[in-house]
């Protein structure tokens, strides 16, 4: 229901001044106080991640508190561009030196000059304009040139409320896969800790087995093959056949990252940090899976885990309890696949949306 053209016009026509934030180290959270550097933006979702709560440890000056209405810009490094929208369920915000600071005047919806920062083109813009002979990065003046088209304040609110309700709706996806997980967890630990008559060693109920190891520079050579790396998403690319072994055999441990998945298709290794683990006839390959996902040692710097993983003790039921409790966790797992798909369709349904509203 709308017509007339969009104006052209750019951030420093949009917002007021461009300010740096403050120069001043973190300290543990103080309660009240909250500190906003480039590495609390997620990189997904461009919110503030409030895991890892922490303080500026400086003079609070209310010069560099973070209001209704701002947008942060990281002006270095390689999260240059990255943006983050204040909302008022953050609490009482300060941002740091790396960070810029625009506050969108009246008249503008700040949450359109915000979603811009979203789309394709901006982010083209940004890998142009951070190129530096050093480290890349974007300056106040930069930032303030990017230009972007913008309709009436009417036709601004109405694209910005659909952007908002899609936005959460990816929110409440991501909290419908977080309250899978806790299910799972919470399985896990009341049905692989308790205690059964029999307990052997991790180590014992499985051995590692020894492959040819591929690095990133035999991908070409590998032909059809996957290359397994550590990491959460470690299969890259799909396969034919099989290189070694049957791949349902077989349980693949990160020693380095204390990553445990199981491979759905035969694979190569790009690392030796990798361990294949094979089953004994003692243990379901998938209840041994589970149970390294339940004992997992804690992550204690880059160190191989393995060594400290094979001497923990854990219960170890007949085989038709292991099968038992696996079909509740396979089910529980199929599920969190189904939802995480979805979230990923609803991240693409942003972006399209993004590439087709905005012109």
């Amino acid at each position: 229901e709308f017509s007339g053209e969009w104006d052209n016009t750019s951030i420093g026509d949009c917002c007021s001044d461009l300010e740096y934030g403050m120069n001043a180290a973190s300290k543990n959270f103080d309660g009240v106080n909250k500190y906003i550097r480039i590495t609390d933006i997620d990189e997904q979702t461009a919110e503030y991640k409030q895991d890892s709560l922490v303080s500026p440890d400086a003079l609070l000056e209310d010069k560099y508190l973070v209001k209704d209405g701002d947008i942060l810009f990281a002006r270095t490094g390689a999260s240059t561009g990255k943006t983050y929208m204040y909302a008022p369920q953050d609490g009482k915000l300060y941002y740091a030196g790396f960070l810029i600071r625009a506050n969108v005047n009246f008249g503008t919806n700040p949450k359109f000059v915000f979603y811009q920062t979203q789309t394709h083109r901006y982010k083209k813009w940004v890998s142009i304009m951070s190129m530096r002979s050093g480290q890349p990065g974007i300056n106040s003046q930069e930032y303030a040139s990017y230009q972007f088209w913008k309709p009436t304040k009417e036709e601004q609110d109405k694209i910005s409320d659909l952007m908002t309700l899609l936005d959460q709706r990816i929110q409440t996806q991501k909290k419908i896969i977080e309250d899978l997980k806790k299910l799972k967890d919470a399985i896990c630990i009341s049905q692989l800790k308790s205690h059964y008559e029999t307990e052997d060693m991790i180590g014992d109920l499985c051995k590692p087995i020894a492959a040819k190891q591929y690095i990133s520079a035999d991908i070409t050579a590998a032909g059809a093959y996957p290359i397994i790396q550590q990491g959460e998403n470690p299969i890259a690319g799909y396969t034919e056949s099989m290189p070694f072994m049957d791949y349902k055999d077989v349980i693949l441990f990160g020693d380095h990252t204390l990553s445990i998945y199981r491979p759905k298709a035969p694979f190569l290794l790009s690392t030796d940090g990798i361990k294949i683990l094979k089953p004994n006839d003692m243990v379901n390959r998938d209840y041994l899976y589970y149970l390294i996902y339940t004992f997992m040692p804690e992550p204690e710097g880059y160190k191989r885990y393995y060594s400290i993983l094979k001497d923990i003790w854990v219960p170890v039921p007949n085989i038709s309890t292991q099968k038992s409790i696996v079909g509740k966790l396979l089910s529980i797992d199929s599920k969190i696949e189904i939802e995480a798909r979805m979230l990923e369709l609803q991240f693409q349904q942003k972006q399209y949306l993004l590439a087709s509203m905005f012109i």
